[in-house]
C-alpha cells in the first residue's frame, strides 16, 4: 500500500498528540524543588561558570560583583576584570570575603587563601582565620637572579600554586616563606597549629610539594652539586599544573635542575636530576623516549616504565599507578593496548588489545573502579586486580557515583531527552532508570548519594527522581539540598548577569 501526502499528514496529526502526552508525562512527573529559609551569602551578580563549593555546602568560592546592590551588569566582558568580579569566599550566611587565590584541603574543612598579600588558613568548622606567611608582592622571581654561586639561595617563580600543597589526610599544609636569608618552607599542622620550618639550603627553589604521607617534602631546585644534568623528557599530556612549575631551562655554568626529597627535619632522603611529579609514595618524570622513570625515595630505587606512546586515561596519584592507552606501532588506526602501570614491575598488567574509543574516563571515589570507552562499548576496569567487565554495548557512561554506574543509550523522545540507567557497581544489575533532558558529556552535580543530572535531583541508590528545577545548580549535598541562585532580575530580552540570593532548595519531603 502506497501512502499519499495527505495520508502522511493525517498520520502525523494523529501521532503528535500522543508524543506530546508521553513527553509531558516524562518531563512533568517530578515535582519542583521548593525553597527553604536558608541562604548562603548575600544577593550578588555572579558568573555561574566559575566557582567551587564544599560537598556539604558549608562554604563556596565564586566570581561575584562586590557591588551587590549596584545597577545590573549587562556586559559579560567585565567578568574577566578581577577588580569588577573578584573571587569571593562565602562561609555560612556571613558576608563574602574577597580573596585572590585559594586551595582546598582534602577534608574540605580547611582552605588556604591568598588575601591582601597574606597566605591565611581558614578553619570553616571553627570559623577562624589564621595568618601563615606573607606572600611577596609581584613576581617573586623577577627581582631575583638565578643563583650564580654554590652558597646563594633564591625563590624562583611567582605562582603560589607551585608551593602550596596539603597532605593526603588534610591534616597539614606546606607554604613558602621568602625570608631575607633565603626561601624557607613552613609545614603547618592544621589540627593544633604547630609548625615546622624547613630550610632547603642553597640554590634556586622552583617548586615544592608535600608528599602524600605528610612526612616528607619534594622540592625542585637549581643547585651547584657537580652532578650530571638530566636529558629533558616531555609528557605527551598535561599533568595538572606541575609542568608550569619546573626549573628554568637555562642555568648558570656548573648548575643543574634537580628534584630533592627532604624529611620534615630538613635532612635529605635523596635527589635525582630533572623535575619529578610526586605520586603517592613515589615520584615520576618523563624520559626522552616518551616513557617515564619512577623513583621511590624510601627504597632509593629507580624503575624505568616501558616506553608507551599513548594517553593516560586515569592517574591514581595516591597509589602511584596509571591506566594507560598505549598505541600499537604499525597497527591500523585506533588499535592499541590497555595497560595498568605501577612502579612495581610485577604488578604491571597488559589488559588486552582494543580499538580506542575516547580518552574520557570515570572513576569511583576510591579510584578503584574506572570506566573507559572503547570501540564496542564501555569497559569497567578494576585498578586493584586488572579485571575487566563489559558494560552494555552502545551505552555511554555518565558517571560513577558512590556504588552506582550511571549510563545512557543514545535514544530520546525529543532532542537531548535521554533515558538514564542506574546499575549497581558491584554486580552491574539494574537498579532503576529515569528520563531527563541532558546533553552528551554533561556530568552529575554532587558526590552522592543524591545528585543533580540535567534538571533533575536523583537518588542514585534507588534510581528515582526526587525533584526538578530549571536553574543551574551550584551545590548538591549528600542529603539532597540544592543551592540555586534565586534570581531577582528575570526580564526577558535583556542581557543581565544573574543576581539574587543564593538559596537552598530541596524536595518537599526528603525520603
Amino acid at each position: 500500500m502506497t501512502m499519499t501526502m495527505n495520508d502522511r499528514h493525517e498520520c502525523a496529526r494523529a501521532i503528535l498528540p500522543v508524543a506530546a502526552m508521553v513527553a509531558s508525562l516524562v518531563l512533568g512527573c517530578a515535582p519542583k524543588l521548593v525553597a527553604t529559609g536558608e541562604t548562603l551569602g548575600t544577593a550578588a551578580q555572579i558568573d555561574l561558570g566559575h566557582g567551587q563549593a564544599a560537598s556539604d555546602g558549608s562554604w563556596m568560592v565564586i566570581s561575584q560583583s562586590p557591588a551587590v546592590d549596584g545597577p545590573p551588569v549587562r556586559d559579560e566582558r567585565s567578568l574577566h576584570d578581577p577588580a569588577a568580579f573578584p573571587l569571593v569566599l562565602l562561609v555560612g550566611d556571613a558576608p563574602g570575603v574577597i580573596i585572590e587565590r585559594y586551595w582546598v584541603s582534602p577534608s574540605e574543612r580547611h582552605l588556604v587563601v591568598l588575601r591582601s598579600g597574606q597566605l591565611q588558613v581558614v578553619d570553616v568548622a571553627a570559623g577562624t582565620w589564621t595568618e601563615l606567611v606573607a606572600w611577596p608582592k609581584g613576581a617573586v622571581g623577577d627581582a631575583e637572579p638565578l643563583p650564580t654561586g654554590p652558597d646563594q639561595a633564591a625563590l624562583l617563580g611567582s605562582d603560589p600554586d607551585c608551593f602550596v600543597s596539603f597532605a593526603a589526610d588534610g591534616g597539614s599544609v606546606l607554604v613558602p616563606d621568602a625570608t631575607p636569608e633565603g626561601p624557607r618552607l613552613v609545614l603547618q599542622q592544621l589540627t593544633d597549629g604547630t609548625r615546622q620550618v624547613i630550610d632547603p639550603g642553597a640554590g634556586g627553589l622552583s617548586w615544592a610539594r608535600l608528599m602524600a604521607g605528610g612526612d616528607a617534602v619534594a622540592v625542585g631546585m637549581t643547585v651547584h652539586d657537580g652532578g650530571p644534568a638530566a636529558e629533558a623528557g616531555q609528557w605527551r599530556y598535561e599533568v595538572d599544573a606541575f609542568l608550569s612549575c619546573t626549573g628554568p631551562e637555562e642555568v648558570p655554568d656548573g648548575a643543574r635542575n634537580v628534584t630533592r626529597v627532604l624529611r620534615t627535619d630538613g635532612t635529605e632522603v635523596g635527589r635525582r636530576p630533572g623535575d619529578y611529579q610526586p605520586m603517592g609514595a613515589s615520584l615520576v618524570r618523563p624520559t626522552p623516549d616518551w616513557g617515564a622513570t619512577w623513583w621511590t625515595p624510601a627504597e632509593d630505587r629507580d624503575v624505568e616504565m616501558p616506553s608507551c606512546e599513548g594517553t593516560p586515561l586515569f592517574v591514581d596519584a595516591e597509589r602511584s599507578r596509571m591506566l594507560m592507552w598505549c598505541e600499537e606501532p604499525g597497527a591500523e588506526l585506533g588499535a592499541g593496548h590497555l595497560r595498568l602501570e605501577t612502579p612495581a614491575p610485577d604488578r604491571r598488567m597488559d589488559l588486552g588489545r582494543f580499538e580506542f574509543g575516547s580518552s574520557v574516563a570515570f572513576h569511583d571515589d576510591q579510584g578503584r573502579q574506572v570506566a573507559v570507552h572503547m570501540d564496542g562499548g564501555p569497559l569497567l576496569v578494576d585498578m586493584d586486580t586488572g579485571r575487566l567487565r563489559r558494560l552494555p554495548e552502545g551505552a555511554w557512561v555518565v558517571g560513577i557515583v558512590t556504588d552506582r554506574v550511571l549510563l545512557h543509550h543514545d535514544q530520546s523522545i525529543r532532542r537531548r531527552l535521554r533515558k538514564i540507567r542506574v546499575l549497581d557497581l558491584a554486580s552491574l544489575d539494574p537498579v532503576g532508570s529515569f528520563w531527563t533532558r541532558v546533553a552528551i558529556g554533561q556530568l552529575p552535580y554532587g558526590r552522592g548519594p543524591r545528585v543533580m543530572l540535567g534538571p533533575k535531583l536523583v537518588d542514585v541508590s534507588s534510581g528515582t527522581v526526587l525533584g526538578r528545577t530549571s536553574r543551574h545548580p551550584l551545590v548538591v549535598t549528600p542529603e539532597g539540598r540544592v543551592l540555586l541562585l534565586d534570581p531577582q532580575d528575570e526580564r526577558r530580552g535583556e542581557n543581565l548577569l544573574p543576581r539574587g540570593p543564593l538559596r537552598w532548595f530541596g524536595p518537599a519531603a526528603l525520603p
